[in-house]
């Protein structure tokens, strides 16, 4: 049988098509109608696709397709809130170490005025020379220029955090510390030596597990890795759909035609019916296998993606991890260093009041032990922030 068919497909699942073909049949010399019999059928046949795997399950994939795409944005959405929830943390502690170099620029002010104004006496009664006094007065003036930087940080940082959460830069809304923040049994959260800061020890059930049990957490968690594995999902959905576009469809057929017979003449034929259609893979339709190999090579680049950020994420945890045990380390000594000021200071007052040293004396290691207040609350909001990376890196639930 030789057929020349010419498809017209007007849009969707329905197809016109025009069929003419030739058949000659040989019959044998003692059967009747025997010699050479030849046919031509020109034929026009309209088909409706009635089960084709890659659009008719079309409704499966594409629910699919919208499930992971809520799934998604939920996990970018909630990339988004760890990314504000950090800010808000690192710009709320960048006001309140503002507000403690604030304070300690103020005593530095004080003590340098009442230095230059001992320097003057000293001067005027003749055991100190003139240069002392200006020297002492320059000090005096650079104290007063770091009062002012430190009101000018103070309120950029202000400004910053009201940008960040709304509220009005203008109100006297005064920050205070956490309450982690503080230690007990001291005034302004002195530490006390025996109480550990929050995060440090055992007590810290979230996050004294090994750094292994860390990453493990990580692979699991970790919202970078769970949007990877989102995107390997849909590329599967994608090549699985391109796959089924080379399967076999059913089809419902009504043709009508004309036939013409040497032996019978010309006659009309209509006819209805289901066809069972298949494209071999030896002659395969160029845009549906080329969908095909894109679909499985898209995959296969997303699986790459998600090995090479599961490696990432499991180097980014582990500096994390020694970045939280380095600014633990950092708030032990500054809690040390702050000890130290406190006995200084007990010292120095007990010296003051023998008369052995005077007041600037005393307003010097005041003003040490402000500025080691400050230093060990600076070193215990960047222990906090440490670990509220480690936290997000490990796809867990920030610290309070």
């Amino acid at each position: 049988t030789l057929t020349a068919s010419y498809l017209f497909r007007p849009g969707g699942t329905l197809s016109l098509v025009a069929d003419w073909y030739p058949e000659a049949e040989w019959g044998a010399p003692s059967s009747p109608g025997s010699g050479l019999a030849a046919e031509v059928y020109p034929r026009l046949r309209l088909e409706q696709v009635l089960l084709r795997p890659a659009e008719t399950l079309g409704l499966e994939p594409d629910r699919r397709r919208a499930e992971v795409a809520r799934r998604r944005a939920e996990l970018e959405w909630g990339q988004v809130r760890q990314e504000m929830d950090l800010t808000i943390r690192t710009a709320f502690f960048e006001l309140l170490r503002a507000q403690d170099a604030l304070q300690v620029a103020e005593h530095r002010l004080l003590r340098a005025r009442q230095n230059a104004e001992a320097v003057r006496r000293q001067w005027q009664e003749g055991r100190r020379l003139a240069v002392d006094v200006a020297e002492a007065e320059l000090e005096a003036e650079r104290a007063a220029l770091g009062v002012e930087e430190a009101r000018h940080a103070l309120a950029a940082a202000r400004r910053k955090l009201a940008d960040l959460t709304g509220l009005d830069p203008g109100e006297p809304w005064q920050p205070q510390r956490p309450d982690w923040a503080e230690n007990e049994g001291a005034p302004r959260g002195a530490p006390s030596g025996e109480r550990a800061v929050p995060g440090l020890g055992p007590a810290d059930g979230s996050f004294a597990a090994p750094l292994a049990s860390l990453q493990e957490r990580a692979a699991r968690s970790n919202l970078r890795l769970r949007l990877a594995a989102l995107d390997v999902e849909l590329a599967a959905l994608e090549a699985e759909v391109a796959a089924q576009a080379l399967r076999p469809d059913l089809r419902l057929v009504a043709s009508y035609g004309k036939e013409w017979s040497s032996l019978s003449g010309e006659s009309n034929s209509w006819s209805v019916g289901f066809s069972l259609r298949w494209e071999p893979a030896l002659l395969p339709d160029p845009a549906r296998a080329n969908a095909r190999l894109e679909a499985e090579a898209a995959l296969r680049q997303a699986r790459q993606a998600q090995e090479e950020a599961r490696r990432e994420v499991e180097r980014q945890v582990e500096e994390l991890y020694y970045a939280r045990e380095e600014k633990a380390r950092r708030v032990a000594v500054a809690a040390a260093a702050w000890r130290k000021a406190r006995q200084a200071l007990a010292v120095v007052s007990a010296r003051a009041q023998e008369g052995l040293v005077g007041e600037v004396e005393v307003l010097q290691a005041e003003e040490a032990l402000l500025q080691a207040e400050a230093d060990y609350y600076a070193a215990v909001y960047e222990h906090h922030l440490a670990r509220v990376r480690l936290a997000q890196a490990v796809g867990e639930v920030s610290p309070e």
